[in-house]
């Protein structure tokens, strides 16, 4: 049942997580071959059951969003997209230089060793030095750039090309999607945030659940597509599971020289028009911005929070209600988002959480002399009108 729809702009609504520094010291090929190691694990998990089950308030949640991570994509049939899945779990796209690449990592329980990904990656780095990067007008990600209009509109005309439905139709059964930005080497997790999503957007591919991005100092992010049924906390959780499984892998150079060589990867052959790729340019740029995006408030986490007995989104929409009085003397409208999908794979919704009593806390906070009992329970009381 699709509730959501699939809206093809993907950059506005998808959702870019940092994942941690693996601590190895492991080149950005090596990097990314854990990576697609990692995400193999947790497929594996998954699918025999051995994934422990999401739970709120010590119940088990719907948990049928997770297979949405893999070999799942937006495809456009017709002029309208849909979400397709493939039971095709060996293919993984590889973008590098505005590239496609396809490389094979074998099928579930004959999957490639990771020394044999990591020989393959390097080959797929290699052929794309050796031909140099594709520049804009010829790169085909940026198609999946375009708004949702004229995504439909162009697709079914880049299809008219022979080459162009051939490289399509075998884009839709892919495992997940790697992107290689070794030539950019962001320097805190917040820099890697805002590349990943915004700094290279024609070595991506949009239309794909999850792409995991690898720079050139082996920073990593994962970007989910929230149109392919992916919610926030299936988002986060697939992220962890993801770094903390290619954190546990054994990367052995000795292994390397015994593997035998991969399968060769293949480049995917494009016609593209430049008038094509300019509009996707154009329907992007309005959203793009270089100012810092990402901020990180040391020492304020869920364990903060959690030692003061105070339930962390409800105070942050305080503090975000403050921040607003402060800036432009007027309350926000604020919805937020809440997901049904804990009693199936549902929509979301939304709730407006400017309440009276969190515009009374507010003022009360930006009136003068503070008590601090009086100002915790009438932050309490805010709290309990958002809930």
């Amino acid at each position: 049942c699709d509730q959501r729809g699939a809206w093809l702009f993907a950059p506005l609504v998808s959702a870019t997580i940092a994942l941690e520094d693996d601590r190895r010291g492991l080149t950005p090929v090596e990097r990314a071959a854990t990576l697609l190691h990692g995400a193999r694990s947790l497929h594996r998990d998954l699918y025999a059951g051995r994934l422990p089950p999401d739970t709120y308030r010590g119940q088990p949640l719907e948990m049928g969003q997770y297979p949405n991570l893999f070999a799942t994509t937006l495809i456009v049939e017709g002029r309208r997209a849909r979400i397709f899945k493939s039971s095709r779990l060996g293919q993984v796209t590889v973008v590098v230089r505005n590239r496609l690449y396809l490389l094979d990592i074998g099928q579930p329980g004959d999957e490639a060793p990771v020394s044999q990904i990591i020989q393959g990656l390097q080959t797929i780095v290699e052929l794309a030095h050796a031909q140099g990067p594709a520049d804009d007008t010829t790169a085909p990600g940026l198609l999946t750039c375009a708004s949702h209009v004229t995504q439909c509109r162009l697709f079914p005309e880049l299809s008219r090309d022979a080459s162009n439905r051939a490289a399509l139709d075998t884009l839709r059964h892919s495992f997940v999607t790697l992107c290689l930005d070794l030539d950019d080497a962001p320097a805190t997790y917040a820099e890697a945030l805002h590349h990943a999503h915004a700094g290279r957007p024609a070595n991506r591919w949009w239309h794909a659940s999850l792409q995991l991005v690898v720079t050139g100092n082996a920073k990593a992010c994962a970007i989910c597509n929230f149109n392919a049924y992916l919610d926030g906390n299936v988002m986060m959780r697939g992220g962890a599971e993801i770094q903390q499984r290619a954190a546990a892998c054994v990367v052995s150079p000795s292994d390397q020289a015994i593997q035998p060589h991969p399968a060769p990867p293949i480049e995917l052959k494009w016609s593209l028009r430049p008038e094509s790729t300019h509009r996707a340019q154009r329907d992007l740029a309005p959203f793009l911005d270089s100012q810092q995006a990402t901020f990180a408030i040391e020492g304020l986490g869920s364990t903060f929070f959690a030692a003061h007995k105070v339930d962390a989104i409800p105070a942050f929409v305080l503090a975000l209600q403050m921040t607003a009085v402060r800036l432009s003397a007027e309350p926000a409208k604020i919805t937020q988002f809440l997901t049904m999908s804990r009693y199936r794979c549902m929509d979301l919704t939304t709730a407006t959480v400017t309440t009276p009593e969190v515009l009374r806390f507010v003022d009360y906070m930006q009136a003068g002399t503070v008590d601090r009992a009086e100002a915790r329970a009438a932050m309490q009381t805010a709290i309990a009108a958002q809930v």
